[in-house]
C-alpha cells in the first residue's frame, strides 16, 4: 500500500499490527513517515522518537527523525539526528549534513560533509554540487566553478536542460522523479544550469571591475 502511495491506508495496517503488539524498528519508522506523508508531522517525530528509544542501536530510527526535520525546514534539528545516525556508521546522508550546516551558517563543516560525499562515491554527482554550492556561498566563485563542471560531467546537462525548458524541473530542494523526464537519476537540473551560469557571470564581473 505503502508502495501505491495509500498511505492512510498504510498507516490503518501498520497501527493495526501495533494493537496487536508486532514490535519492529521498522514499524515505527514506516509508521512515522506515512504520519508525515499525510501531513501529520507532530505524530510523525512522536513514532520517531519511539523508535529511537526502543531501538537506540537502530541508524533508521535516527535517520528517519533526521528526515522529518529536514523536510520541514527544521535544519538544526535535522542536522542532530543525522550526526546521530552518522556515529552509528550511516555515510547516505553525507549531502543532507553538508546542506543543514550551510544552511546554518558553518559553511568549514558544510564543505567538509561534501568532501565526504565525495569520497565515499567519486562517481557523485551530489557531493561535487553541494561542494560547489559551498563555495560559492563562500564567494569563491572559481572553485565552485570547478566542481559545478565537475558535477556537469557526470550527467547529461541536455537532459536536464530539456526538463528545465519543459517546466518539470523544481525547486533546489525537489529531486526529480527519474521516470518523469527519462533520467537515469534524480537530479537538481535547473540549480545545476542556474549555480553554472551565476558562477560564469561572477568570474566575468571580477576580471572586468
Amino acid at each position: 500500500l505503502e508502495d501505491l502511495e495509500l498511505y492512510s491506508e498504510a498507516l490503518s495496517c501498520l497501527l493495526k499490527a501495533e494493537e496487536l503488539h508486532y514490535d519492529s524498528p521498522y514499524l515505527y519508522t514506516k509508521i512515522s513517515y506515512c504520519y508525515e506523508q499525510i501531513g501529520e508531522e507532530l505524530k510523525s517525530i512522536a513514532y520517531a522518537s519511539k523508535a529511537i528509544k526502543k531501538y537506540p542501536n537502530e541508524i533508521d530510527c535516527y535517520r528517519r527523525k533526521a528526515w522529518v526535520y529536514f523536510s520541514h525546514n527544521n535544519n538544526e534539528e535535522a542536522l542532530k539526528y543525522f550526526l546521530e545516525a552518522e556515529k552509528l556508521g550511516d555515510t547516505s546522508n553525507f549531502y543532507q549534513i553538508s546542506y543543514c550546516y550551510s544552511e546554518l551558517g558553518n559553511h568549514k563543516k558544510a564543505l567538509a560533509y561534501a568532501n565526504k560525499s565525495i569520497i565515499a562515491d567519486r562517481n557523485n554527482f551530489y557531493g561535487y554540487y553541494r561542494k560547489g554550492f559551498v563555495y560559492y556561498m563562500s564567494e569563491k566563485y572559481e572553485k565552485a566553478l570547478e566542481n559545478f563542471l565537475k558535477a556537469r560531467g557526470i550527467v547529461d546537462l541536455t537532459l536536464c536542460l530539456f526538463a528545465f525548458l519543459k517546466g518539470t524541473v523544481y525547486s533546489q530542494r525537489q529531486l526529480l522523479e527519474p521516470t518523469s523526464v527519462g533520467l537515469p537519476f534524480p537530479l537538481y537540473g535547473k540549480s545545476l544550469i542556474q549555480s553554472l551560469s551565476l558562477c560564469m557571470i561572477l568570474l566575468v564581473d571580477e576580471l572586468l571591475f
